[in-house]
């Protein structure tokens, strides 16, 4: 039986229009107001990604609850629960927390067949060196609720958009 936590999963993620999100456990861009806009749509809730994520993030992110999923288990700071599993990391979202699924590849293609709401950046160009990628978007399961669009700019090398998708019932 699904608690009620899981319905409410949100997957937040920037991808290349080829569905790109990394290379050798890193970004493939910088674009700060996708970093702006990460801040703002998950404070104050819960981040829960894959172990490989978080060592490249390097550290708890503040004002957030951070759920780290390893099934070897890891040496965490304090702060930061190391679970093996999502559903596990979903028991463990604190109360009044929304769970923000955020990486990588991996924890995404678990994730998604639960996630009510995507928050995706699309960064309007290809990264033919990726080794990550978001896994294949079947669109007929979700309608597309909200997108802005950003010119490339003296801090953006690339245009790209915000999209929030929300899950289709029936």
């Amino acid at each position: 039986m699904e608690s009620p936590v899981d319905s409410q999963i949100a997957l937040v993620v920037a991808m290349g229009l080829d569905g790109s999100i990394g290379y050798q456990n890193k970004l493939l861009w910088h674009l700060p107001d996708d970093l702006k806009f990460f801040k703002q749509v998950t404070m104050g809730h819960a981040l829960i990604m894959g172990r490989l994520t978080f060592e490249s993030i390097g550290r708890p992110l503040p004002g957030r609850q951070t759920l780290v999923l390893s099934q070897k288990g890891m040496d965490a700071p304090n702060g930061v629960l190391v679970c093996a599993s999502l559903q596990e990391a979903l028991s463990k979202v604190e109360s009044g927390r929304k769970p923000f699924v955020v990486g990588g590849a991996q924890i995404y293609r678990l994730a998604l067949p639960q996630a009510q709401t995507l928050f995706i950046t699309r960064v309007e160009t290809t990264f033919p060196s990726a080794d990550a990628h978001f896994p294949e978007l079947k669109p007929a399961g979700f309608e597309k609720a909200d997108e802005q669009h950003h010119p490339a700019d003296d801090r953006h090398a690339w245009p790209f958009a915000f999209e929030r998708w929300e899950r289709i019932s029936g």
